[in-house]
């Protein structure tokens, strides 16, 4: 049974979020992790509307929250590694001309981790400004809300309450900075900034192999410590909540095509790629460009690319259970996220 008293102060913090303008979704009880019946579609479930954002607290749940970035057109700047004290993040705010803004401190209470907002939303992505590592989260993105419990059982909560400003224009640039990715396979270090993209991928690919939660945790553990800078040092709590995320939340299975010729059905064994998933091919660093500045996964745009081009194949190609359905019957409209185009 929950708290009645905890659930109202986490319903009256979500309340104080839509006040502000935030899109909210709802996460697991004290936990980062998307709630899939209450936002199936994590930070694409974000909504201000209080009969669909408060249906958790209202079920007598005690949920934590989180802010969806994208569409809530802001960016924040989310400090993971780096500093260790209020004073040492002030110093570090203002010695690199960061803008006073609305500021949260994360419950994890193992160093000092903050969310500065910005208004206007920017691609997400890994930063590395004066010794302080973390990512900026915007399309795409979220963050735990203010008011939520960490698993640790510390609370989110604002430390500068003040008006959100833009964002910028410094840190504009540097979300739109392309770095080539690294090689793992010829031992080069995946930089701090880039490990949680790596990790998400990493994840998917383990749950579709059929490894439990606390299997997918120790091979995440085992390949940050492996492969990435200073992956000894990754947040715990982060790498837990992936894990639980990919039992949970994520899929990346995505159906074959299937082939029909004269014969009947043909096998076509399409090979799922490796960990570096969309990041290691010409369909990937396409899916990469159709996707960026977009709520869409690249690995759904990449599958979806998949589909389009097997239609090349001199066969008969058919979706799935409906052999009599052909590619050529269809066209394919992709329209913004959220239209119902498909």
């Amino acid at each position: 049974m929950y708290n009645p008293k905890i659930v109202a102060q986490l319903r009256a913090a979500v309340e104080d979020a839509l006040h502000r303008g935030f899109a909210v979704i709802t996460c697991l009880p004290h936990e980062k992790g998307p709630y899939p019946t209450y936002s199936p579609n994590a930070c694409n479930s974000g909504t201000r509307k209080p009969e669909i954002a408060l249906k958790a607290w209202d079920d007598g749940i005690e949920a934590n929250y989180g802010i969806s970035c994208g569409m809530s057109n802001v960016t924040v700047v989310d400090c993971d590694h780096g500093l260790n004290t209020h004073e040492e993040f002030i110093a570090w705010r203002d010695k690199n001309h960061f803008p006073i803004t609305l500021t949260a401190r994360s419950g994890n209470t193992d160093g000092y981790r903050v969310h500065m907002f910005y208004s206007g939303s920017v691609k997400t992505r890994g930063f590395e400004i004066d010794g302080v590592t973390g990512e900026l989260k915007g399309l795409g993105g979220y963050v735990v809300g203010a008011g939520s419990i960490h698993p640790s059982g510390g609370l989110y909560q604002y430390i500068v309450d003040a008006d959100i400003v833009p964002l910028p224009e410094g840190l504009q640039d540097l979300a739109k900075e392309k770095k080539a990715l690294p090689n793992i396979a010829k031992g080069e270090k995946i930089p701090a900034g880039q490990r949680w993209n790596f990790l998400q991928s990493r994840a998917g690919i383990l749950r579709n192999a059929g490894l439990s939660e606390e299997g997918i945790e120790a091979a995440l553990w085992d390949f940050l410590k492996t492969n990435c800078e200073d992956g000894e040092n990754y947040p715990a709590d982060k790498v837990n909540s992936l894990a639980k995320a990919a039992i949970d939340v994520f899929n990346a299975e995505a159906p074959s095509v299937i082939v029909f010729d004269e014969g009947g059905k043909v096998e076509v064994g399409i090979d799922n790629l490796v960990d570096t998933a969309v990041d290691g091919d010409w369909i990937g660093d396409m899916a990469r460009e159709l996707s960026d500045g977009t709520p869409l996964p690249p690995a759904f745009v990449r599958a979806t690319l998949k589909t389009v081009l097997s239609e090349s194949l001199d066969r008969m190609v058919a979706f799935p259970f409906h052999n009599t359905i052909h590619t050529r019957h269809w066209s394919i409209l992709i329209g913004p996220a959220q239209t119902g185009k498909g």
